[in-house]
């Protein structure tokens, strides 16, 4: 975790001064280089978005970066997209599965939100995705799959963005997506 040391005091830093009750995204690789928040912004989104999302994460290091990535948002809403980084030769899903589900079991323990697990956009080994849908029908979570959208931001943002509003979708905004 020492690599994160700066970016997770520059979290912090930011934390103090973000909006509660907000959306978070938090993630690693992939997720980390999306300007969710802008995105969200160009397309009407009246919720505040962050990334707190670390380059490299593991799901190991993810529970210890979760307190300042997400619980001290104290978000309405967290998307979660770990584990890319914990898929390699070797691949050990039991492992993996316990590791995750302890991520979540933190999450759900220190922050009343609903959590939305992301598929991950390289899974190299087709043994993970099938996993994250089950854990997440196990433990109340909501699975998007957003493997398909590896290339582009603009389609992942659009499988999101209706998750995002802190009210439902009403007929009109449904008819122009």
């Amino acid at each position: 975790m020492t690599e994160y040391t700066e970016i997770l005091n520059n979290y912090k830093t930011i934390n103090s001064s973000a909006e509660k009750n907000a959306v978070v995204f938090f993630g690693a690789d992939w997720l980390s280089g999306i300007p969710v928040a802008e995105l969200a912004r160009d397309a009407g989104i009246d919720a505040p978005v962050y990334n707190r999302s670390l380059s490299g994460l593991t799901l190991g290091e993810a529970e210890q970066a979760a307190d300042t990535c997400v619980c001290s948002l104290q978000p309405d809403k967290v998307f979660i997209n770990i584990g890319e980084n914990d898929i390699c030769e070797g691949f050990d899903k039991k492992e993996f599965a316990e590791k995750y589900e302890w991520l979540l079991y933190t999450l759900h323990s220190k922050c009343c939100c609903k959590i939305y697990i992301l598929s991950i956009v390289n899974d190299k080994f087709g043994a993970a995705n099938g996993m994250l849908r089950a854990i997440a029908e196990k433990y109340g979570c909501e699975y998007v799959d957003i493997q398909d959208c590896r290339t582009s931001f603009r389609s992942f943002f659009s499988k999101v963005r209706f998750f995002l509003r802190k009210h439902p979708i009403s007929f009109y905004e449904a008819m122009r997506s």
